[in-house]
């Protein structure tokens, strides 16, 4: 069996993530690997017909502020759960070439994310992170679905 030592577990803050971060946790747990808990954001903007308007610096601090909130529960979530070394990283861009690329460059040997299990319309229209995840990532990847 190979060895896990290093575990990158993303989270969207919704509840398919929390199962996610939970099932993250204890794998962690059992194999005694360090965490990477991560949260990748797109910077609101507001679209007009003649412009696309950025967030202001203060409405952006807020929104910063508040995922660093939720990146900080969610590792004490993770710490209560058994694991000592947890990192957390926040991070804008495209959610599954982020995770990507972070499980690459702290050379992760497990990615673990959630799916919210839409149907296959909403599928086909905007495609799904965990399915990319799962298809660019060079590690395995366990994706955790939501409870039935």
């Amino acid at each position: 069996m190979a060895l896990v030592n290093h575990i990158l577990i993303a989270t969207d803050f919704s509840a398919c993530s929390e199962r996610a971060v939970e099932y993250g946790a204890s794998l962690a747990k059992q194999f005694g690997a360090r965490v990477v808990l991560v949260h990748v954001y797109a910077p609101p903007v507001i679209v007009v017909p003649e412009a696309v308007i950025p967030l202001g610096a203060a409405e952006l601090q807020k929104m910063l502020d508040k995922m660093n909130a939720g990146l900080a529960a969610a590792a004490d979530k993770v710490r209560s759960l058994g694991v000592g070394d947890v990192e957390t990283v926040l991070v804008d861009g495209d959610a599954w070439h982020e995770i990507v690329r972070l499980a690459n460059d702290r050379s992760c040997d497990m990615i673990v994310v959630g799916t919210h299990g839409h149907g296959a319309i909403k599928h086909f229209f905007l495609g799904s992170v965990a399915e990319r995840v799962v298809r660019k990532a060079a590690c395995p990847v366990l994706v955790v679905g939501r409870q039935p």
